[in-house]
């Protein structure tokens, strides 16, 4: 324990502009109820927990998480207890109130949604490439963060994604223009560099005979994610998320709608996925091009728009829109998956 918390300790040192969701307690066994917690005595909970203050509320990175991959519900008393003593002790206690909830197994409903000490809410999903899940916790009005979905390089052609790169991009953007974030999920059993994964083969215990020696993909598209944001000095937490004012024009409109978030009426962004498919075969539609509807209506005067290929952050201007009207826009890349800014002109 003392050399793993030195090694955490170095990292979060070392590289103090990532965010680190810290998981404070192991699972103590997957859809059952806890006991460890139950089995201290109260003066041995608060211990243990003002000891973690102690030793990571100073890192401005961190937020927390109780466990991950518990089950909740009335059927899970001990669980629930736990959570909310956790989290109601870092409320009070922690100097500094770093972000604060509890990570629920795949597909189990957030159960602490309106509770004051669950400052965020984490899910887990399969497959969620429109964020569906989003829209259930919105009301709540917190940060939504779908922690875990599928990974890569973990049940190969069972489902795995096929096309990685295209899957684990289409979920970034299209979660983050919902109102939410999401994550990626890469051998989560080893801990290599993402760069030199092509030159570990590595065997998990519990696939027997699958060697996996391939290159990860899944983070090949991130880095247009941050340059889009960094070099337009856009603030996401100026926009809402506002689905009614988009409509698909694909030949494909029932597979994958397309994002909107709005600042005000002065500043649309879209996230077109363009998708040939969902789930584990998403990638975008080759043989054709990106279109849409956007409302217009409510706004007044003039529109500038630029289209950005998020694929690989090549980017292009897109003329002019006037207002008060319904407008179809068709992207100039044939099977790429967009971003599209639609920004007010300044009065000349």
């Amino acid at each position: 324990l003392q050399l793993a918390d030195h090694r955490l300790r170095l990292l979060l040192e070392r590289f103090p502009d990532v965010a680190v969701q810290l998981i404070l307690f192991p699972l103590e066994g997957y859809n059952r109820d806890e006991h460890f917690w139950t089995a201290l005595t109260a003066i041995q909970r608060e211990r243990l927990l003002r000891n973690l203050v102690a030793r990571y509320a100073a890192y401005p990175q961190v937020f927390w998480l109780t466990t991950n991959d518990a089950h909740y519900g009335p059927k899970f008393p001990n669980s629930n207890a736990m959570a909310r003593e956790v989290g109601e002790f870092l409320m009070k206690h922690d100097p500094w109130q770093h972000p604060r909830s509890t990570g629920h197994a795949r597909r189990i409903p957030f159960y602490f949604g309106s509770e004051p000490w669950a400052t965020y809410v984490h899910i887990e999903h399969a497959h969620d490439l429109n964020a569906k899940e989003y829209g259930k916790y919105h009301s709540f009005a917190k940060p939504v963060f779908l922690g875990d979905d599928r990974y890569e390089q973990d049940h190969p052609a069972r489902i795995d994604p096929l096309y990685m790169r295209c899957w684990q991009r289409r979920l970034f953007w299209t979660w983050l223009f919902s109102g939410g974030s999401t994550n990626y999920g890469g051998r989560w059993f080893a801990v290599h560099p993402y760069s030199t994964t092509g030159n570990r083969a590595i065997e998990y215990r519990a696939r027997p005979n699958t060697i996996f020696d391939q290159q990860l993909t899944g983070l090949d598209s991130v880095r247009p994610i941050r340059d889009y944001f960094d070099a337009r000095n856009i603030e996401l937490s100026d926009f809402e998320p506002d689905q009614s004012l988009i409509a698909n024009l694909d030949g494909a409109a029932d597979v994958a709608a397309p994002k909107l978030m709005r600042r005000g009426q002065v500043e649309f962004l879209i996230y077109h996925p363009h998708a040939a498919a969902d789930g584990q075969a998403a990638r975008p539609n080759e043989a054709a091009t990106a279109q849409f509807r956007i409302d217009l209506r409510g706004a007044s005067g003039a529109f500038i728009v630029e289209w950005y290929r998020a694929e690989d952050g090549q980017s292009q201007a897109g003329g002019e829109l006037t207002a008060g009207k319904q407008c179809e826009l068709t992207a100039p890349w044939m099977g790429a998956d967009v971003v599209v800014r639609i920004l007010k002109k300044p009065p000349s």
